[in-house]
């Protein structure tokens, strides 16, 4: 029960220490250093094989500081933890590890007291945390880090310069502050993540997670943890949110998922992700939301972005959009939207197609309703039938079999262009050898078609001008 200093000492097989405050200076043992301790610090120069060191007035050590040029591994054939101690610092020398790929370097740390817990500083490094909560206080790895922990983990720093960082949890993960130049893969029950910064990817096996950074986020795999489906997938960032993988596999499968970035969600290739019936999404940036989604019908509670492009497997329910545009595909026919629509939209689902726009556009032939933004915000139902819920006074045109609040507005466009059509149709020549309606000295159909323009311009009941440019599509449309 006293103070024990020690310099130079060299050992062929195990050595152990009992004292109260231990210093040992250029340790060099072939065996295990085991030590029963309130305090100690080691340095050396060669690889440290530890047994298991103990705290001597209580079962954990206040604090154990160990530092050698070489690497800090695993010397026990056990489950046992090698250090029980309140603080732990462990620095392996330049490009030498802490613990090994098929050996962790086990640590419990005392978890009833503020700011106790680990630091340690390797090229790369294997960790499990023998313990209620493994605290990290600060992680340094040059190469990969390799965390467990057996129930909770608390991180206040966790950096790879130039690897990935892996980390699992049986229970909770609360990490600040990680950066690694490649890729973040967590599995754990319940997930914080604060000021993530990662080159590469996000993996996430988890139930439930929320994500803050300054960064772009690239998108891995996120899924649950008990089940295929996580709970809550809540990703935040002042850049963008991005699928970093191909573009047809799926990033996030989850129940309700929230989507928050000061640029954009999506680029040329969008999010995919897999959702759960009963499901409910908000998607939020300042540019463009692109999502693709492979599961249950989808309940956006809130989408808003300059931009928005979506497309479904299945049913969209948009309950508040704000857009300047919108690029909505389904291969269902079940749509509901209600917001405000800035600027022009299409919405195509498996058997109609809506144009939003400006009431002076062109008319779309193939649309099964032009609408124009009249009345904003728009609020537009569709399903399998011939009936279109939305507001009549931003209807422009339509199809003939289609109502519109189960009423017709006006004459159809098809009705429109048959009758101007017929009425040029009568006054024209018929000839017997080709079964043409032609003019005399017109040779094809083209020329047919630009003297029906010359002679009177075909108008629907808004006065759309049909000429050369649009009116092999109506004769199409017809046919």
């Amino acid at each position: 029960n006293a103070n024990i200093t020690l310099n130079r000492v060299s050992v062929n097989k195990d050595f152990d220490i009992f004292g109260k405050d231990v210093t040992l200076d250029e340790l060099k043992t072939n065996g295990t250093l085991g030590a029963v301790v309130d305090n100690l610090t080691v340095k050396s120069s060669q690889d440290l094989h530890l047994g298991i060191i103990l705290g001597l007035t209580n079962d954990f050590a206040n604090n154990v500081d160990i530092t050698t040029d070489m690497n800090i591994l695993n010397g026990l054939s056990s489950d046992d933890a090698n250090i029980y101690a309140e603080n732990i610092s462990l620095t392996a020398g330049y490009g030498k590890n802490i613990g090994s790929s098929d050996r962790s370097f086990i640590v419990s740390t005392s978890s009833d007291k503020a700011g106790n817990g680990l630091k340690y500083k390797a090229e790369e490094t294997y960790i499990k945390g023998h313990v209620d909560v493994l605290n990290i206080i600060n992680g340094n790895s040059v190469g990969n880090a390799v965390i467990e922990a057996e129930n909770n983990i608390i991180a206040n720093q966790l950096t790879s310069a130039t690897g990935s960082i892996d980390i699992s949890a049986s229970a909770a993960a609360n990490l600040n502050n990680v950066t690694a130049l490649k890729d973040l893969n967590i599995s754990a029950s319940d997930v914080k993540l604060n000021e993530l910064k990662a080159g590469g990817i996000l993996n996430a096996v988890i139930d439930n997670i929320s994500v803050k950074s300054s960064q772009d986020i690239h998108i891995g795999t996120i899924s649950g943890h008990t089940n295929e489906f996580a709970n809550n997938v809540d990703i935040a960032t002042d850049m963008s949110i991005l699928n970093g993988l191909s573009s047809d596999k799926t990033n996030i499968s989850a129940k309700n998922i929230s989507l928050t970035a000061d640029q954009s969600i999506g680029n040329d290739n969008a999010l995919n992700i897999n959702l759960a019936n009963k499901n409910h999404v908000n998607a939020v940036s300042n540019n463009l939301v692109h999502l693709n989604n492979t599961g249950a019908a989808v309940h956006y509670n809130k989408i808003s972005a300059q931009d928005v492009i979506i497309s479904s497997e299945n049913d969209v329910k948009i309950k508040d959009i704000d857009a300047k545009t919108i690029d909505l595909t389904t291969k269902t026919s079940n749509v509901s939207i209600t917001g405000d629509i800035k600027e022009k939209g299409i919405i195509k689902t498996k058997d109609k197609k809506i144009v939003i726009g400006d009431i002076k556009d062109s008319p779309d032939y193939s649309a099964t309703v032009q609408l124009a933004l009249i009345k904003r915000p728009i609020h537009l139902t569709l399903n399998s039938s011939n009936i279109i819920q939305t507001d009549a006074q931003n209807v422009v045109r339509h199809s003939k079999d289609v109502f519109i609040n189960k009423k017709q507005q006006g004459i159809s466009i098809e009705d429109k262009i048959q009758f101007e059509i017929g009425s040029l149709i009568k006054n024209a020549y018929y000839s017997l050898f080709n079964d043409k309606i032609i003019y005399p000295g017109l040779k094809d159909d083209y020329d047919y078609i630009t003297e029906l323009i010359n002679q009177n311009y075909i108008t629907n009941h808004h006065n759309d001008v049909i000429d050369e440019y649009n009116v092999f599509d109506v004769i199409n449309q017809k046919k």
